[in-house]
């Protein structure tokens, strides 16, 4: 049963659940490197990779030209600050993580 990011805290410093599959930032943000000891980890698995634009395809076919190259435009330039953002998240996440005593396990290239 899935449970909400508010609540994922409780119950892992309760023990109802021993992990999930999240970002980082969450160890910091979320502040789950207060109760979680190890975590294994990927930089093919980070924030920004659950996260993407959507349009209804019969709204972006009724805009002109001019305006799809305006939002392709604005859509790339988002993606490339959102990335850099949610790298920098995730690296105070592993930060945070660390200082607290927390063991990072990096899985290797070829389980990743």
């Amino acid at each position: 049963m899935p449970l909400q990011m508010p609540d994922v805290y409780e119950a892992l410093r309760r023990g109802v659940i021993n992990g999930g599959v999240w970002d980082l930032s969450t160890l910091r943000h979320w502040k789950f490197a207060e109760v979680i000891k190890y975590v294994t980890s990927t930089w093919r698995f980070g924030t920004g990779i659950t996260f993407y634009l959507v349009m209804n395809k019969k709204k972006w076919e009724a805009l002109t030209p001019e305006m799809q190259k305006v939002l392709t435009l604005v859509a790339f330039d988002t993606n490339e600050k959102q990335a850099l953002l949610w790298n920098e998240m995730d690296i105070e996440g592993r930060d945070v993580f660390k200082s607290a005593g927390g063991q990072m396990i990096s899985l290797p290239e070829n389980e990743a």
